[in-house]
């Protein structure tokens, strides 16, 4: 709603149906296999002529070899599409963005082949990825101005591997780690760069203390890499910002069997960013600072 003018009315419809099964079908050989249509069409946009509907298929296809109890290796292909939300095509976010209403679809063709074992107290696992989005959606800086506008590009490709662990040395103590390597590049009117505010690696290590009854905490820290972020006071449009990571925090404190009751109950205290660190999910946007929250959990 604009003082003084008129109301503009702006609408999408997304539409997705798909239907997926997993079958046995050798001796330690399992198929999962799915199909399914996304359809998206934005009947009103304002003062804008409306986007033209568009249909996409999306398909997964994963096969899964036991090598024993807890082992096993795997290789999986899928197809899916996003449609631009009503925000990126038509908002201007208090002058900061040109809407763009041509702005179109984006799909994404990924291939990814892993392993995975375990014990009793331990798990690893391991993928080789690699997903190509054609017709990916990213911020350009608009030459000469402090704006921005969203823009489809060529293909986005990002190749990747990640590695997550997980050791229980004690029932009630759990230790867990992640790594992701990302190696995203845009190629777009025959130009090669990296693709925008991709990570080169994220990071996650935890530890875990949470025992029936009685006090427990977690810890954990969350390391984001450096990436490309869209930037118009940047040559070339584009800034590089600086790898940064968060701590956060839990504490808490159940009770099992409380008596007069068969209820279980547990309070907890969260606290996201422990330290107010400022990581940027974009240039000059960044994460939300320290984050204090608080719960009760009950079991009838």
């Amino acid at each position: 709603l604009v003082v003084g003018e008129p109301v503009l009315a702006y609408s999408q419809w997304l539409t997705s149906v798909a239907a997926e099964g997993e079958a046995v079908v050798a001796d330690n050989w399992t198929l999962r296999a799915g199909a399914g249509w996304d359809h998206g069409a934005t009947p009103e946009a304002g003062d804008k002529d409306p986007s033209p509907a568009n249909d996409a298929p999306a398909l997964n296809l994963r096969v899964v070899r036991d090598l024993g109890t807890r082992t096993g290796v795997y290789a999986a292909a899928s197809r899916r599409s996003r449609f631009p939300s009503l925000r990126e095509s038509y908002s201007g976010a208090l002058g900061r963005f040109v809407p763009n209403p041509d702005l179109g679809p984006e799909r994404q063709d990924q291939v990814e082949v892993g392993a995975t074992t375990a014990s009793e107290r331990w798990s690893l696992e391991g993928a080789a990825f690699y997903g190509r989005i054609t017709g990916g959606i990213e911020r350009r800086a608009i030459p000469g101005s402090d704006r921005f506008e969203r823009v489809n590009r060529s293909e986005i490709r990002t190749p990747g591997i990640e590695v997550i662990g997980a050791w229980t040395p004690r029932p009630i103590l759990d230790v867990r780690l992640q790594h992701t390597i990302l190696a995203a590049r845009v190629k777009d009117a025959g130009v090669e760069r990296p693709a925008e505010d991709r990570p080169d690696y994220m990071s996650l290590a935890g530890v875990a203390w949470e025992p029936l009854s009685g006090p427990g905490a977690a810890l954990e820290a969350r390391v984001t890499g450096p990436r490309w972020s869209a930037d118009t006071t940047a040559p070339e449009g584009l800034r590089r910002l600086p790898a940064g990571v968060t701590w956060n925090l839990r504490l808490s404190w159940a009770w099992v069997d409380v008596p007069g009751s068969t209820s279980d109950v547990e309070l907890h205290l969260r606290v996201d960013n422990l330290f107010d660190q400022r990581v940027d999910f974009q240039t000059g946007l960044p994460q939300a600072g320290r984050i204090v929250s608080g719960g009760i959990r009950l079991t009838l």
